[in-house]
């Protein structure tokens, strides 16, 4: 309380004195609001600048435009740095000349496969192909470029045509730049770009028609306007597409996976439907809440998903289930446990990094380089969990390895009840001997970034997965990846105050669609500043 009081007076509210501060902050601790606060819109400004299309966006919005599907082998490799840990890091797409020469073969393939007739534009016309350049570019062409591209279509085939359109930076590049406005003394979004921000944070793709009349009629020009829009967009299936890429990151499960022992492509296949399925589900006829993101009484399997999972349904295609505690949910969805184990054994060392640093916003330190081989096992049998708990523990080389390994090794241990293909199990083989087999305890502790402070003692995956998704300060990480994925950008000092206060919200509501809104109707959306 007395840290949420502290927080509570940097806030620049208007006529707050102590006593306002005092009560506001307890509304806030007690789980009410005092409307002071919640009419509170800050003053901080986003960044400014350029970013380049993230591989998803790019294949999106060549769908979107074009009616040409990209197959996943031709898109460019994802950039995700360990600190950023998303691939939207506005910092890292720099275009070098490999880049470029990366993307123009991809541009003249795709320019190959484009068709007027898959597409609304229906047949081959300079007015059509000036039609698509404005969807390319994601606004109004100038009058020069309305001459140059006249000219490429007069003298050009129409896959050269429409090649040079996919290679400009216009089409390429997202621009957050913005015109300045001496008022704010900050950089206000034009209209076109806020449609174009608006799309690709909430919908993952460029913007439809309805988005670019918003912006020719200006309609998206404040906040307001902004947030009804935004509300607008929550509604429609494309943000549940979008929300599934940011889990895939969030949960560390976006590369792409192979069959190994025990799981063959059909049932990986059928984890990321049920990805898809349930998020859907959530979103469209679900509360929306994090809690039920986490901890739902339900999943979505076909037959093959089913038979591996070792739960009832003989259906061909996802259909919903009813499941008890050990499925359902993010930590129970056989993706996150895939993605985060190795080829033939589960690696409870990736499954807790991915909750700590994911989940828990700690970045990590690099291993110390100590051998654990080196480590003498004990002569009975043992488990997984007791294995790393020797070979890393406080007494093993000197304790360099358990400050970390410590905060790692608990909640992966909590995911240990699943193996490396994602199915459940109670037993298995001893880490030293394959002929005995071991219980698997999946109780634990859950320690605070420092290590220091116990937040939580849990029996099994489900209850670390009802702890992460209703701690005040996870759901603030939350909210803080969420950031991170839309702008691109890690919350800074100049817009701290903002989503501190969009995250207060959040702790208390839990609403995902709600966070998707509050983020771009902030002033820190339409407003930037050079950094």
């Amino acid at each position: 309380y007395e840290s949420l009081l502290a927080k509570t007076k940097t806030m620049s509210v208007s006529g707050c004195d102590d006593e306002c501060f005092t009560n506001t902050a307890k509304y806030v601790w007690l789980g009410l609001y005092d409307q002071t606060l919640v009419e509170y819109s800050g003053d901080s400004k986003g960044v400014r600048g350029v970013r380049l299309l993230t591989p998803s966006e790019y294949k999106n919005s060549i769908k979107d435009i074009l009616n040409v599907d990209v197959a996943q082998s031709q898109l460019p490799k994802r950039v995700v740095s360990h600190e950023f840990k998303f691939d939207t890091d506005s910092h890292s797409g720099v275009m070098n000349y490999e880049n470029v020469n990366n993307y123009l073969k991809l541009a003249q393939s795709i320019a190959q496969d484009f068709d007027f007739s898959n597409t609304s534009y229906n047949t081959n016309t300079q007015a059509n192909y000036l039609a698509i350049a404005k969807k390319v570019y994601r606004r109004v062409l100038t009058a020069s470029e309305t001459v140059t591209l006249t000219g490429v279509y007069n003298n050009s085939s129409i896959e050269d045509a429409m090649t040079v359109l996919l290679i400009s930076p216009n089409f390429l590049y997202r621009h957050e730049i913005g015109e300045y406005d001496a008022e704010n003394s900050a950089y206000k979004l034009n209209n076109f770009e806020v449609a174009t921000a608006l799309s690709y944070q909430i919908w993952g793709t460029t913007p439809n028609d309805w988005l670019m009349n918003l912006a020719e009629n200006s309609e998206l020009s404040t906040l307001e306007e902004i947030r009804a829009a935004a509300q607008t967009m929550t509604e429609q299936p494309q943000v549940t597409t979008n929300f599934v890429e940011f889990l895939n990151f969030y949960t560390k499960s976006y590369e792409e996976l192979f069959e190994k022992p025990s799981l063959s492509q059909d049932v990986i296949d059928a984890m990321v439907s049920e990805r898809e399925y349930a998020t859907q589900y959530l979103l469209e006829e679900g509360s929306s809440n994090i809690d039920e993101l986490f901890n739902p009484s339900y999943t979505f399997v076909n037959a093959d998903l089913a038979t591996h999972y070792q739960v009832n349904s003989s259906s061909n295609s996802m259909v919903k289930i009813n499941v008890d505690r050990n499925r359902g949910g993010l930590l129970h969805q056989g993706l996150t446990q895939i993605a985060n184990s190795d080829f033939t054994s589960t690696s409870l060392v990736k499954r807790g990094k991915m909750i700590r640093e994911n989940m828990m916003c700690h970045t990590m330190g690099v291993p110390s380089g100590v051998d654990p081989s080196d480590i003498e096992l004990p002569d009975r049998d043992i488990s997984t969990v007791e294995r790393w708990d020797l070979i890393t523990g406080e007494t093993a080389s000197e304790g360099q390895c358990w400050k970390c390994h410590q905060l790692m090794n608990e909640p992966g241990g909590a995911l240990e009840s699943f193996d490396a293909a994602g199915q459940y199990r109670t037993t298995e083989a001893a880490y030293n001997n394959s002929n005995a087999v071991v219980d698997i305890d999946a109780s634990g502790i859950l320690r605070n970034n420092t290590g220091f402070i116990e937040l939580d003692t849990y029996q099994d995956t489900r209850d670390l997965s009802e702890f992460i998704a209703n701690d005040d300060d996870l759901r603030a990480c939350f909210v803080d990846n969420m950031y991170r994925f839309g702008f691109g950008q890690s919350v800074d000092s100049a817009v701290q105050e903002s989503v501190d206060f969009t995250a207060s919200k959040f702790v208390q509501s839990g609403n995902i669609k709600e966070l998707i809104i509050d983020l771009v109707s902030s002033e820190n959306f339409l407003y930037r500043s050079d950094r």
